[in-house]
């Protein structure tokens, strides 16, 4: 049953700053805030109207209240409902008393007095101010007399002509405010004298309003002072001046940081104007002085209170979404905290906001976000959420809602990552049992008859999602990444999806951000090539790559490693399936205008193992691919071939051609095995986000830089042992790379990953990499049936899935046949950025935990037990268990842990 004393949004509801419902009302705070600066404003009118009008200089104070926030952020709408809510705060309080004690029966009828002795007036908007009017006085003046109560109590005629009266005389003192203007000598001293008067005036004017209406206080809201800009200061200067009165309880609404600006310049202006020799710097400080002080007085700062941020909102899993009517609750969809969070996870994808990979949602404001949410309601989107989604009480459990199979509940993730959490501060680490654990309940249920489904919602519904998201959200300026990737989510899940390349879409085609309809986005980032691409490409196109703005960042095009791939070479492949891969890896480029070369790339090996994630492959998709430039290269990008290396090449006779005959029947091969790998894990049913792939490929050809450098390979005798090398090296670095960004609490895993870059392909199941961000998702042995497999394959993480695709298989026998990795002519980068490797690191960070001298030799055995005996165990244990968790399969772990073994004893002694 739905709870009606919750807060909710409707999904139905017209955009209105009047709410019929005091429910949708969502800043509670800041009314309740409100609530108690009018109690207190009250009281302190009560005794006011006991002292006589002349007196009034002994009552004025400064008591404005400040509704601080941006455009956007729900003000307006606070003025607006401020009576309702006050009506219903008064009368849920009197329900709740009229079962409760005397003394709290006796609050309530304070609370119910409280509304009958204070006026509440409609805001007053300072824009409705003429060019030819210079007071906004004149305004509140005009929204009080038009108010209706005050209309409908003119039956009270000796009241109602003692405001009259008070009213004639505000306006002899209004026309001495303009006359000064004009009048000259003992004229315009008479008006000064009917200046200094007004004020006093003014509170006599609203004493006899209150009378009228038989109440205490005057609630007067003014909307957005700042709004009229070049008026703002006036306007200021009114409440400053004339609202000074115990009276009125002035309520603004406006920026805070917007009225400094506004007010300090107007200091300094005055201060630089009449003394242009005045030093700026020092005008500047006495004015940002004064307007401090100034806002101090005018809106005191126990009166200010701020408007939520918009975040506030959209991790709130208490705020519900309904469709509902303006006379109807109806039914509750989810909360705003589970929507949030699902609609991040839908267009971002698992990935772990690790390494700058964050991408938050363009909902600058409360009205942007009841603007998204009516759209949804509008468009019936929000009827094809998932189930889950609606029980969700938890961003995560929002985003396995999206993420996994309707039946893979979120609480099975939990239980994991409780279990792991333990094993992870247990001395063994064994974590068998946690996946055997999670591992039993799938194939239970499997037992039991389940039911593959789509993640959360169809394929359909995605391409109807992102394409309508991307209408609404290409208003905002801030959208430019969120709106590419909505655009490649259509791109990738076309109703019909041609042969085109499937990232050929602006999220991965740089260059396309210049056109027109991008042109209205931030664009944040340059393309700033020119260094890394010297004397590779022609000059005048690489200073205009650094003038190119774009909405994401985007690695340096890889060059790839030259080579010369001759009839020799290509007849000493034998197999079908190698000489598919060294066409996969290598084209045909002119490198001078009068030669050509053969280069290196990975970029088509990344394109078809993104296209198999994606979609099945066909045998015309693999021909497409080898025949177009590879992806993200120099040749695809750069305008020309005309492209330098360093050492001379001789030229070639043959170069790009048609695809080889012998090369179809391997094409068909590994396209059936593609297809066979994509049913035997049920891929036709997982979504991929563009958003992790993008991720992935911004890290993995930062990396080719080094381990795929612009050189020659020297000796056609390791051309193809070199070829295959490198596709290895982009396989394992896009599979860790996978695994980086995937790894994470959405996952039940800690969000701890490897960031070393691989030296080489050799023995890389040891490796970090492997080891602590594959080796969660994957099982080291390939097992389909082992409990990890059973694990990865329910979490449908991307890192899971590539450690049985085909080409893994293809790449690893291509470089095994062929002697393995050569490590004493590694053709591979040491490290990025010349960093140490991870023994050393290994070390460092080891010698840091224990207080010992930074060398970088493994601490010796006995330096190492002496450390631990200065320790507590658990202190012990929680070094023991970072290595294990940072530096796995190092000497500096294996020799920590064996000082470990001996130490024990004497650690329990020492304690």
């Amino acid at each position: 049953m739905i709870d009606t004393a919750k807060p909710y949004i409707s999904t139905t509801q017209q955009e209105t700053a009047s709410l019929p419902d005091p429910n949708t009302l969502l800043a509670r705070d800041v009314y309740e805030r409100l609530y108690a600066l009018i109690d207190e404003a009250q009281n302190e009118a009560s005794k006011a109207l006991k002292v006589p009008d002349q007196d009034f200089d002994s009552l004025r104070a400064h008591n404005a209240a400040l509704i601080d926030g941006a455009r956007g952020t729900g003000k307006s709408t606070v003025l607006v409902n401020l009576p309702a809510y006050l009506k219903q705060r008064a009368s849920a309080r009197h329900e709740q008393r009229q079962k409760s004690s005397h003394f709290e029966h006796d609050l309530a009828v304070q609370n119910k007095d409280l509304l009958a002795r204070v006026h509440i007036l409609k805001p007053v908007d300072p824009t409705l101010l003429e060019e030819h009017d210079d007071l906004f006085l004149h305004v509140i003046v005009a929204a009080v007399l038009s108010d209706s109560q005050v209309q409908h109590s003119q039956h009270d005629e000796p009241k109602y002509r003692a405001m009259l009266r008070a009213l004639e005389d505000l306006a002899h003192g209004l026309e001495s405010v303009d006359a000064q203007k004009e009048e000259r000598g003992l004229d315009k001293l008479r008006s000064f004298i009917g200046n200094r008067q007004l004020n006093s005036k003014v509170h006599a004017f609203f004493r006899s309003v209150l009378t009228l209406l038989g109440k205490d206080l005057l609630v007067l809201t003014i909307d957005d002072v700042d709004t009229a800009l070049d008026r703002a200061y006036e306007n200021l200067e009114v409440v400053r001046r004339y609202l000074n009165t115990p009276l009125v309880l002035p309520i603004i609404s406006g920026d805070l940081n917007l009225y400094f600006e506004v007010i300090w310049r107007e200091f300094q202006g005055k201060i630089v104007k009449p003394t242009p020799k005045y030093k700026e710097e020092k005008a500047n400080e006495l004015a940002i002085a004064l307007a401090i002080e100034y806002q101090r007085k005018v809106l005191p700062v126990p009166n200010r209170m701020r408007m939520p941020d918009i975040a506030e909102y959209l991790s709130d899993f208490q705020i519900e979404l309904r469709s509902s009517k303006i006379d109807d609750r109806g039914e509750s969809i989810a909360s705003l905290g589970a929507f949030h969070a699902w609609l991040k996870g839908f267009i971002a994808g698992p990935v772990n906001e690790l390494e700058n990979s964050r991408l938050a949602l363009p909902i600058p404001s409360i009205r942007a976000l009841t603007q998204l949410i009516r759209f949804c309601g509008q468009d019936r989107l929000l009827e094809k959420l998932p189930s889950e989604l609606r029980k969700a009480k938890s961003v995560l459990a929002a985003k396995r809602a999206g993420q996994l199979a309707s039946d893979i509940k979120s609480e099975l993730v939990d239980r994991f990552e409780a279990d792991y959490a333990n094993v992870t501060l247990a001395k063994d680490r064994d974590f068998r049992p946690v996946y055997k654990a999670f591992a039993d309940a799938i194939r239970e249920m499997d037992r039991q008859g389940r039911v593959h489904t789509e993640s959360g919602i169809s394929l359909i519904e995605i391409r109807r999602i992102s394409q309508r998201l991307r209408e609404l959200f290409g208003s905002e300026a801030e959208a430019g990444a969120t709106c590419l990737v909505l655009e490649a989510m259509q791109h990738w899940y076309s109703a019909n999806p041609s042969n085109g390349s499937i990232l050929a879409t602006p999220l991965f085609q740089p260059l396309r951000h210049a056109n027109s309809e991008y042109e209205s986005f931030k664009k944040p980032d340059s393309l700033n090539w020119g260094d890394a691409l010297a004397n590779q490409l022609p000059g005048y196109w690489l200073d205009e790559m650094t003038s190119h703005e774009v909405l994401v960042p985007y690695p340096v095009p890889e060059s790839g490693r030259w080579g010369r791939l001759d009839l020799k070479i290509t007849n000493s492949v034998k197999d079908p399936q190698d000489r598919l891969l060294m066409k996969l890896l290598t084209h045909s480029n002119y490198y001078s205008q009068s030669s050509r070369g053969t280069k290196v790339n990975i970029g088509r090996l990344f394109e078809l193992l993104v296209t198999s994630l994606v979609r099945d492959v066909s045998t015309q998709d693999v021909i497409n691919i080898m025949n177009r430039a590879p992806f993200h290269s120099t040749s695809m990008l750069a305008p020309t071939k005309t492209q330098h290396v360093a050492a001379d090449i001789d030229p070639i006779e043959d170069g790009e051609s048609t695809l080889e005959p012998s090369l179809i029947e391997p094409i068909q091969q590994l396209v059936e095995l593609i297809k066979a790998w994509r049913v035997r894990q049920q891929l036709e049913y997982v979504r991929f986000s563009p958003w992790l792939v993008y991720n992935v490929f911004n890290k993995v050809f930062n990396q080719a830089q080094f381990f795929n450098r612009n050189l020659r390979i020297e000796s056609n005798d390791t051309y193809a042992k070199t070829v295959f090398q490198i596709g290895l090296h982009a396989f394992y670095s896009i599979w860790s790379a996978c695994g980086s960004f995937e790894k994470g609490p959405l996952f039940g895993l800690p969000a701890s990953i490897s960031t070393v870059n691989l030296d080489r392909p050799r023995n890389f199941e040891q490796n970090t990499l492997f080891r602590q961000n594959i080796l969660p998702f994957f099982p080291q042995d390939g097992n389909n049936e082992s409990d990890v497999a059973f694990y990865g394959k329910a979490m449908r993480a991307a890192t899971y899935y590539l450690g049985s695709h085909p080409l893994r298989e293809w790449l690893e026998r291509a470089v095994n046949s062929r002697g393995g990795v050569d490590e004493a002519t590694s053709i591979m980068a040491t490290n990025v950025s010349d960093e140490p490797d991870v023994s050393e690191l290994a070390n460092r960070h080891l010698r840091r935990l224990l207080g010992l001298p930074s060398n970088r030799a493994t601490p010796m055995l006995k330096s190492l037990e002496a450390s631990l005996l200065k320790l507590e165990e658990d202190q012990a244990k929680k070094i023991i268990n970072e290595m294990h968790e940072k530096y796995p399969e190092t000497e500096a772990l294996r020799r920590l842990e064996r000082a470990y073994g001996k130490a024990p004893t004497e650690l329990s002694r020492s304690n």
